[in-house]
């Protein structure tokens, strides 16, 4: 007995076409957060974490905190927090830059964004051991180095949730 298998192939493909055809952002995780290009989402869990290790309690999800990845006008221009305007508290950056970056350039930077946005940081400028950036919240005006890694890290950190920094910009 022969069996014609284009009936089912047929099936097959009509299944995964309407299948594929969802929209990603018709789709909501209960873990993300609204308004947030998904891939941010870790970065800013990573941020809340990082905050309540050292005694700041932020609630990203609350302050109604939105984020996109997009094109930005402007040479050099990695990113941006609007504060005011049509967006409100939101972090954009920009595609071109943020394809080009590794995972920890890739934290720094929505780190820095958060910390204008939710720390209301201004930028610090200045060079410390070996002329590596004294804080993450530089402008990228000055001649130091990023020295965001592994191993700096915790001391970046520190100093981006350091409360004598905090409050800086009235939003």
């Amino acid at each position: 007995m022969k069996v014609n298998a284009l009936p089912k192939f047929i099936l097959l493909l009509s299944v995964l076409f309407f299948v594929s055809c969802d929209k990603e952002e018709d789709f909501v995780d209960p873990d993300g957060y609204e308004g947030v290009d998904s891939r941010l989402w870790y970065f800013l869990d990573a941020f809340e974490q990082e905050a309540k290790s050292r005694g700041i309690s932020v609630d990203l999800r609350a302050s109604g905190l939105t984020g996109r990845i997009a094109n930005i006008d402007g040479l050099r221009v990695a990113g941006g927090c609007n504060f005011h305007g049509s967006a409100p508290n939101e972090i954009i950056l920009d595609t071109t830059f943020w394809s080009t970056l590794s995972f920890m350039q890739r934290e720094m930077i929505v780190f820095h964004e958060l910390g204008h946005c939710v720390l209301y940081r201004e930028h610090r400028e200045g060079a410390g051991v070996a002329g590596l950036c004294i804080s993450i919240m530089r402008s990228g005006l000055e001649s130091c180095q990023d020295g965001y890694s592994e191993t700096t890290r915790e001391a970046y950190l520190d100093e981006l949730f350091n409360p004598e920094f905090a409050n800086e910009i009235t939003p």
